[in-house]
């Protein structure tokens, strides 16, 4: 009897086995092809394996302003043009941003300009970075490889980087007070990045290679498996909006204190010396701020001890502080125009703000940011 019942049982499986199966396989039969047309139509890699609902912190695939860097983490493509946030954008070999929206090539012997969104020209057309800007009051190329998001140590490895391939005559280093902090990051809201250790004024470059690997900032099972789908994923957002993706997180890991951060700033002078020495390139440190600093009586505490830290080893240096400070005192009108509005308050610095910087660096510059040409066979070609 049990053995009968067992056989029963079997039959009846086999049976509901062969109706659902055929209807199961066509099913995902139909999925498949739906989610293949969607990428397609949508232009998405068929094979792409990421998952859609954290593609956004990733922006190594959101956002076409930002490769990956081995050694600085993340920088500007080569030879890239098009729409930018509040412009236009165009960069050339090394990715470094040109001043005109048209991918010219690189020139040695210019001034070369370093440093993060400020340097860069977060926000602004290429003609209106202060590097841009700086090159019309001079009438000498300005090289601009700033990059967003980016500390002080990245800024002075990408200056490393640069300074001997395209030998300019001068080096900008722009520092953002805020840049000090993010020496003390692992990784900073976009991903990984390079770090120093530093004891008793020895310097450990850490880090790197940078690791490419984009964590998932979620542990939400649903999203975590469906987010795989772009079918599931146009569909979410279509019904929830940023609810849909409203687990993702920047990536920030931190290693040290800001009094940390300061120390690994002042080493790094030490390296803007040898650099200095080594190829006989004449370096200005300057320093700038966010626009809620000028609303005290005296910058943030970073800013000044970094230019006094630059000071000492000899290093020229051009404060935005005493300048912008004085306007925002006696010309608020002046002052907010100074700033582009981000997330309901003064963010990154308007083409009107970028002129007056690179008005500044003109003036408190002279002796060190000539007029001199650089030589046209020096200049490198794109291949």
């Amino acid at each position: 009897m049990p053995h009968l019942i067992h056989r029963v049982r079997h039959v009846t499986l086999s049976r509901i086995a062969r109706k659902i199966l055929p209807a199961v396989a066509v099913s995902l039969a139909v999925l498949l092809a739906l989610e293949i047309g969607f990428r397609l139509w949508h232009g998405v890699r068929v094979l792409e394996t990421a998952n859609f609902a954290l593609v956004p912190t990733d922006i190594f695939r959101a956002r076409p302003w930002e490769v990956y860097d081995p050694l600085l983490g993340w920088r500007l493509p080569d030879y890239r043009a098009g729409p930018y946030w509040g412009g236009t954008m165009a960069t050339g070999e090394l990715g470094v941003r040109m001043n005109s929206n048209s991918v010219e090539p690189v020139p040695r012997g210019a001034i070369l300009a370093v440093g993060d969104s400020f340097t860069v020209g977060f926000g602004v057309s290429d003609a209106d970075s202060w590097p841009a800007r700086l090159e019309k009051l001079l009438g000498r190329p300005v090289v601009n490889a700033g990059v967003a998001g980016w500390g002080v140590d990245q800024t002075i490895l990408r200056a490393e980087s640069l300074v001997p391939i395209l030998r300019p005559r001068s080096l900008i280093v722009g520092i953002f007070h805020q840049d000090v902090m993010r020496n003390t990051f692992e990784a900073f809201g976009k991903g990984y990045k390079p770090y120093f250790h530093v004891e008793n004024g020895q310097g450990e470059l850490r880090g790197t290679p940078v690791p490419l690997e984009q964590p998932e900032y979620t542990d939400d099972a649903f999203r975590w498996f469906f987010g795989r789908s772009f079918v599931v994923h146009k569909l979410m957002l279509r019904w929830y909006g940023d609810e849909w993706l409203k687990e993702r997180q920047p990536l920030f890991k931190r290693l040290y204190d800001d009094e940390k951060g300061l120390e690994i700033s002042c080493y790094l002078m030490d390296r803007l010396v040898r650099l200095r020495d080594q190829y006989d390139v004449e370096i200005l440190v300057l320093m700038q701020y966010d626009a809620d600093a000028y609303s005290q009586d005296t910058p943030p505490w970073a800013g000044p001890q970094v230019l006094a830290c630059a000071e000492e080893r000899g290093l020229a240096t051009v404060d935005s502080w005493p300048l912008i400070k004085r306007i925002a005192d006696s010309d608020p009108r002046l002052f907010r125009e100074l700033w582009f509005v981000e997330n309901m308050s003064l963010g990154h610095m308007s083409p009107k703000g970028n002129q007056l910087v690179a008005k500044l660096l003109r003036d408190a510059g002279r002796p060190l940011l000539g007029a001199r040409k650089p030589v046209k066979e020096h200049r490198i070609s794109r291949p």
